[in-house]
């Protein structure tokens, strides 16, 4: 089985299980595994409660997670303001038992900082992950787990030397929102890159999405 952590699009083939993104605040029209929460881009789009639009979701047979949510420096948005909503769903993850997807753009030194003095035990990922080796090393020893994405298919991205570097046991793959590399390719690329067999990748991915997505049924 592929798996696709995190996705923008929906697939039928039915070797390969997604986790389509909504975004909080829209109705939920899919029927397959899914994760929601509210993006930092939309904070300013949205006056609804996050907390009370978060809790007539939780529980959804099909949530598996809450994300993408996060920080992100290159927005109109204040850093403390989009703290105070990440930690209203930080907490939703962990009274209900969900992972969180997270989409982080020059914040890392913080995120580490409030999984570091905050007591949230559930998993976190961050999603896209294209940085360098050493936050990689940094991000893994605090915890994390790292998703990635269509930057392997790119063989001058920071993806292929943080991926000879980290252990698969702390990796998940996505398609994200791009369609022009599907999963299957992005696994073919990944299993290049860690010089194991296809088969051994995915039989890992099963493990770790097992392991962080405990909602998970099937």
């Amino acid at each position: 089985m592929y798996i696709d952590i995190h996705t923008h699009n929906s697939t039928k083939e039915e070797d390969i299980l997604n986790i389509q993104n909504i975004y909080l605040g829209e109705k939920v029209l899919t029927k397959s595994y899914f994760s929601v929460g509210l993006h930092p881009w939309d904070i300013n789009k949205n006056d609804f409660d996050v907390t009370s639009e978060l809790n007539k979701i939780k529980e959804d047979k099909n949530l598996l997670a809450i994300g993408e949510i996060g920080l992100d420096k290159n927005i109109d948005v204040s850093l403390s303001d989009q703290g105070v909503l990440l930690h209203e769903q930080l907490i939703i993850s962990e009274q209900n038992n969900l992972p969180v997807i997270l989409h982080i753009v020059k914040a890392f030194n913080e995120i580490i900082d409030i999984k570091s003095k905050f007591c949230y035990s559930h998993p976190w990922i961050i999603h896209g992950f294209n940085k360098k080796e050493e936050l990689a090393k940094q991000l893994t020893d605090k915890g994390f787990y790292l998703s990635f994405g269509a930057s392997v298919m790119n063989k001058k991205s920071n993806s292929e030397e943080v991926l000879r570097s980290i252990d698969v046991s702390r990796i998940f793959i996505e398609t994200d929102d791009q369609k022009e590399y599907g999963i299957k390719e992005i696994y073919k690329r990944i299993s290049e890159i860690k010089e194991i067999p296809i088969e051994e990748l995915k039989e890992q991915i099963e493990k770790n999405f097992k392991k962080v997505f405990t909602k998970y049924n099937g």
